[in-house]
């Protein structure tokens, strides 16, 4: 590898991703709203409430406790998460496995150390072609 691979991610990524979901759940649920007895009008604006909800509560978890940048090297990949970029460093040799899936178009890691809890990193906030890349290094890394 050689040299530092290093990615960071951005709110405004996670906020376009997750608002074009919401688009595709406003338009889903209005087309339920036209089909008759299916969806009433009160439901569809709590269901609407509940989608923005959801979006408001994904960013916010990520500003908390979401990574927001990511280091990775020739002896750790080393994480840093939340408001205060508290670093998390975890070893090359400390990593069981990594494992890496794509559902919806959505990518995420989890990587799995030896002792601890499982580390998970979303695509989400990170732009696709460099979170790709990364994937690539990490599992030959690993």
């Amino acid at each position: 590898m050689g040299e530092t691979l290093r990615m960071d991610g951005r709110l405004r990524n996670l906020l376009a991703l997750d608002g074009l979901a919401f688009l595709v759940c406003v338009a889903a649920l209005y087309g339920l709203y036209r089909v008759p007895l299916l969806v009433s009008p009160l439901a569809l604006v709590l269901l609407i409430l509940a989608a923005a909800a959801l979006l408001v509560l994904d960013a916010a978890s990520w500003s908390l406790t979401g990574v927001r940048s990511i280091e990775l090297d020739e002896e750790a990949l080393t994480l840093y998460r939340g408001r205060d970029l508290t670093e998390l460093r975890v070893e090359r040799g400390s990593v069981r496995s990594v494992r890496a899936t794509r559902r919806l178009g959505r990518g995420m890691v989890t990587i799995w150390p030896v002792c601890g809890r499982p580390v998970r990193i979303r695509e989400d906030p990170f732009p696709s072609g460099e979170f790709r890349r990364f994937v690539t290094v990490l599992l030959r890394w690993r």
